[in-house]
């Protein structure tokens, strides 16, 4: 009876309430808007060059799939004499060096990935910060994404929430004009500082696996550029 009386006392109430719009339903966890929405795609007519410096064949520590998906393998001590290992995709220079660039891609790495980069924003020359990367992400102490010598962590590998095996987009930008470098996971902001621009640079990106402590095992793959051109859009 309490709960038949407790009913008709609040319909009503109820109603008029959804009539109002009281009750809009939004998504528990709404997808966060894509960091480079408005920004224009580009491709590399010739791809991607592969940087093998390991005293194996290609086809034993590089795959790829023919569909835009690849795996990149490094063990410790495996590489040429007088080279630092490593296993990486290396693509061209940006084609606008005055402009934020972005690499968007699909990353994975596998149990026992340790101590290796998996994405970089270099570049060979210039007058720029230190070391020449403004986005040096590397995955180590079990499973973290850091980016350089840095100590806070991008990415934690938890029980919970494990990296081990789990694919996660990568957004890495950098801006050679303002010296804003940035790092979103699946689309969240998790990561930025200033790196000095200087003078000279020729910027690229780079991904696969360089440097390991064990063996690493990085795979790839929706591999994407971009280019932050809505400033020129809004002049117009």
């Amino acid at each position: 009876m309490k709960s038949s009386r407790l009913f008709s006392f609040t319909m009503p109430r109820v109603l008029g309430l959804l009539a109002l719009g009281a009750f809009a339903i939004a998504p528990l966890h709404a997808k966060p808007k894509s960091p480079n929405a408005g920004w224009t795609q580009y491709t590399y007519a010739k791809g991607f060059k592969l940087q093998n410096w390991t005293t194996k064949a290609r086809d034993e520590v590089f795959t790829d799939s023919g569909k835009g998906a690849y795996t990149c393998v490094l063990t410790k001590g495996d590489w040429e004499p007088g080279r630092k290992g490593r296993v990486e995709m290396r693509w061209p220079d940006w084609p606008d060096q005055t402009r934020e660039n972005m690499i968007c891609a699909d990353v994975m790495w596998e149990a026992g990935t340790q101590g290796t980069c998996i994405m970089q924003i270099k570049t060979n020359t210039g007058t720029g910060g230190g070391g020449h990367e403004s986005i040096y992400l590397n995955v180590k102490n079990n499973g973290n994404l850091y980016h350089g010598v840095s100590k806070r962590v991008i990415v934690e590998n938890t029980a919970a929430s494990p990296t081990f095996g789990t694919w996660m987009n990568i957004k890495a930008a950098y801006n050679p004009v303002t010296g804003q470098a940035r790092v979103w996971i699946n689309d969240e902001l998790r990561f930025e500082h200033m790196y000095a621009p200087g003078t000279g640079a020729k910027w690229y990106f780079k991904n696969g696996a360089y440097w390991a402590s064990a063996t690493s095992k990085v795979h790839f793959k929706n591999i994407t550029f971009w280019v932050n051109e809505t400033d020129k859009k809004k002049k117009k």
